[in-house]
């Protein structure tokens, strides 16, 4: 379920729990989240974001960054942590909310964007490690019930991956089998480079072969925002 899409919508149970609180107006539906950073003053986070969002100006907690359909506060809780929060209004009628299923869409969407410029805007260089969303949740402001959490577990972690590094592990230990009976079998003597190569090479591909899909993943979840549902009394 990424950020960018909405197709957490088509679940069965995500429809029943959205039409139960459809009655629900926007300005309930918000979303608010944490991030870390290199460490700048409020001012120098400011001056940086408007590089990204040049709209955003002083006002709220501590700055505003008007987004489509949403606007956004954020507030530099200290030199190194920025907290932001989100709420839908309606494009035409900025003092009229909108349905709180439209909501939950619009702040899928406006969340994906200011990440992304945050991102860019937070990075002190290309050396350094860029900012960290450390935890991120879309909640009715009221009862705080959560809707949406933003899912933090790494694909690095996941069940496929550690099957894929057992996979690998397992390659590895036949291959370097292999290899010390090639080289103390005095048998082999006559055909032991092309065998040790051969072992070498397809046991040492494959180890290595087998996480490559996993990383693959990990580099596209830390681009984007994914979301796990949360249901009601979770």
């Amino acid at each position: 379920m990424a950020g960018s899409g909405v197709s957490w919508r088509n679940l069965p149970c995500v429809q029943l729990d959205l039409w139960a609180v459809s009655y629900r107006m926007a300005s309930q539906i918000t979303v608010t989240g944490s991030i870390a950073h290199g460490g700048m003053p409020p001012d120098m986070v400011l001056e940086r974001v408007k590089a990204s969002f040049p709209r955003a100006t002083t006002g709220g907690a501590d700055f505003v960054i008007p987004l489509t359909d949403c606007t956004a506060e954020l507030f530099c809780s200290s030199n190194s942590t920025l907290q932001f929060s989100i709420i839908a209004t309606n494009s035409s009628n900025p003092n009229r909310s909108v349905r709180a299923v439209t909501a939950a869409e619009l702040l899928v969407r406006s969340t994906e964007t200011l990440w992304q410029g945050l991102r860019k805007s937070l990075k002190p260089s290309r050396i350094y490690r860029g900012p960290r969303l450390e935890w991120c949740i879309i909640e009715d402001a009221q009862s705080k019930s959560p809707l949406l959490v933003r899912d933090d577990k790494s694909p690095l972690a996941s069940p496929g991956a550690k099957v894929a590094y057992g996979a690998s592990a397992l390659f590895l230990f036949i291959g370097a089998a292999l290899c010390w009976w090639q080289i103390k079998d005095l048998s082999q003597a006559p055909n032991r480079t092309p065998n040790l190569l051969q072992i070498i090479l397809s046991l040492g591909l494959s180890a290595i072969s087998m996480p490559i899909p996993i990383l693959v993943n990990w580099l596209q979840w830390r681009k984007s925002l994914v979301w796990r549902y949360v249901r009601a009394g979770q």
